[in-house]
């Protein structure tokens, strides 16, 4: 793979999001912008206020280090943040062949593609995280300069590039598998599904995971700490050695794991027009909408959703 098309790629993604999705409808007003960015600095700022004070940790126990518990907690945090994440992609990109169709004429392969639009997704789920964690960024640095930014750095980021490669994985496998058996066609509803499972499990094994806290001396056992407890033991360069090989392997896996990203058509299902129903204009704009694969699958990933949350 050469990484000035992975590059480029990368700046197609963006310029097509900026264009098609960012500049649509009330999106592309500027009064609308400007009330998100007021909105969005507001939020980051009470917030930041927040927490700063409540990481005056004078009247907490001698015995623990109140940051660095809910530093862990953090990481514990972003696990939840970045599963969530990871589900809304999939949904964003279920027809992910007919948004890589920009692409059908460029002279880039298969792999550059594929590993492009992973390095995308990455750089999406790593903005909205960024923007998720840095009040408590800011409150920690306010607190205590910039003492924790290395620990903050192995917790938020770091876990969240290690579970999101993972959750891509597991999808990667899923998608094999039903093509395997000739369901492609439904690939992206059970993988949405299976995803969504997987979260309310996450999200039960954390709940456990904090019900287990000793609050006495803060203690806790979880697999999120894997960041936390590498850099209290080796320190940040390591930690940031074993990220690189990590990554690096799962990206391996990835790509080796056979992905038809391809366009897709609509497709419909094979259902019989009721005899006594009359081919009128209505009667056919209700037919086209029913049997279309594409808006069943949302159906049930809706209701679905909403009775997991």
């Amino acid at each position: 793979m050469k990484l000035k098309n992975i590059f480029n790629l990368q700046k197609l993604y963006f310029l097509f999001i900026l264009r098609r999705i960012l500049s649509v409808g009330i999106l592309k007003e500027k009064i609308f912008k400007v009330f998100i960015f007021i909105a969005i600095v507001v939020t980051i700022t009470t917030t930041t206020v927040f927490l700063y004070k409540f990481f005056d940790d004078t009247d907490v126990f001698e015995q623990i280090n109140f940051i660095y518990f809910v530093i862990k907690m953090q990481g514990v945090n972003i696990i939840v943040w970045t599963a969530i994440i990871f589900v809304f992609t999939r949904i964003i990109f279920s027809k992910k062949g007919d948004f890589l169709k920009i692409t059908n004429q460029l002279p880039v392969t298969h792999n550059e593609r594929n590993g492009s639009f992973i390095i995308f997704e990455l750089l999406m789920s790593l903005i909205i995280i960024f923007l998720i964690s840095i009040a408590v960024f800011i409150a920690v640095v306010l607190r205590t300069n910039f003492h924790y930014i290395p620990l903050l750095i192995c917790t938020v980021f770091f876990t969240s590039l290690t579970v999101y490669l993972l959750l891509q994985l597991i999808n990667s496998i899923i998608i094999y598998l039903l093509n395997l058996i000739k369901l492609e066609k439904v690939s992206a509803l059970v993988s949405i599904l299976s995803f969504i499972v997987i979260l309310a499990i996450l999200y039960l094994d954390i709940v456990q995971s904090i019900n287990n806290i000793n609050y006495k001396t803060g203690k806790f056992n979880h697999w999120s700490l894997f960041y936390i407890e590498l850099y209290s033991n080796y320190g940040f360069i390591v930690t940031s050695l074993i990220l690189a090989i990590i990554i690096f392997l799962l990206l391996i896996i990835i790509l080796y794991i056979p992905n038809n990203f391809r366009s897709e058509d609509n497709h419909y299902l094979k259902i019989k027009k009721p005899i006594k129903l009359r081919l009128t204009m209505f009667n056919l704009y209700i037919l086209q909408i029913s049997r279309r694969v594409e808006n069943i699958t949302t159906l049930i990933i809706a209701y679905f959703l909403s009775i997991s949350l």
